[in-house]
C-alpha cells in the first residue's frame, strides 16, 4: 500500500465544485493472430483509477493551494486526499498540468486537475 507524507490541507475544499469524474485506464493488451479472433489479456493485475476534480477557491485558499503545490514538489509527490464520494483518505498524485487557478469572480478562483489513485 502506498503512503504519503503530505496531506491535502483542511482549509481547502474536499467536495468538488461541479466537475467530478472517475475513469479506469485501459488494462487490456490485444494481439493479432494469423487466423481467427484476436487474443487479449490483462496488462496489469490492478486497473489504474483516475479522478478529475474542479474546486472553487477563495483568495486565501488560492494562497494555501500554492503552498500545498510547492509542498508536493509541483505535483511530483503523492499526497493524502479525502475521497469525494466516501470521505476516507486515499493516496493520490497529480497527472499532468493543473489548470488554474482561473479567475471566476471577485475572491473566487477555479482550479482543475486530474489525480491518479495509488494502490
Amino acid at each position: 500500500m502506498t503512503t504519503a507524507s503530505v496531506t491535502w490541507p483542511t482549509t481547502l475544499p474536499t467536495c468538488p465544485e461541479r466537475e467530478y469524474s472517475e475513469s479506469l485506464k485501459d488494462n487490456v493488451i490485444r494481439s493479432d493472430m494469423d487466423a481467427g479472433m484476436k487474443k487479449q489479456r490483462q496488462r496489469y493485475t490492478r486497473t489504474q483509477r483516475m479522478m478529475s476534480v474542479s474546486f472553487l477557491l477563495t483568495d486565501a485558499q488560492k494562497s494555501t493551494f500554492y503552498t500545498f503545490f510547492s509542498n508536493i514538489k509541483g505535483g511530483a509527490l503523492p499526497f493524502n486526499f479525502p475521497d469525494p464520494l466516501t470521505g476516507t483518505s486515499i493516496v493520490v498524485r497529480t497527472t499532468g498540468a493543473i489548470s488554474g487557478p482561473v479567475f471566476v469572480s471577485k475572491n473566487l478562483w477555479r482550479v482543475k486537475f486530474e489525480l491518479e489513485i495509488l494502490p
